[in-house]
């Protein structure tokens, strides 16, 4: 999987674990989040910082479409995480950049 270098429509659909480069991010960027990796960085318990980031934030839920579709790309790349596929899947729907501490995790 290879995420998008930026999309022109300035969609941004961050992954866990990237508080500073979100930091950054001009009020103006539409933020999408996919709803498992919300509940990847919610397992701690609740967080009132990721609590006021997601007051901006559109949470894509993982519906039967983008599971599907994250299938198939995990079955492409030969990998077996649908959560970061499922974000691979969402930023090329919305033509949107991925913001991520952890870029290797979404490619193959």
């Amino acid at each position: 999987m290879s995420p998008r270098e930026g999309g022109s429509d300035g969609h941004l659909v961050p992954t866990g674990g990237c508080k500073e480069a979100l930091e950054r991010i001009r009020r103006e960027d539409r933020i999408g989040r996919a709803a498992g990796v919300l509940a990847q960085a919610w397992s701690g318990g609740p967080q009132p910082n990721l609590s006021r980031l997601l007051a901006g934030c559109t949470v894509a839920p993982l519906d039967e479409g983008l599971a599907r579709s994250s299938g198939t790309l995990c079955a492409k790349a030969g990998t077996a995480d649908v959560v970061d596929a499922s974000v691979v899947v969402l930023a090329q729907l919305v033509a949107g950049a991925i913001v991520s501490s952890d870029a290797g995790d979404l490619r193959a």
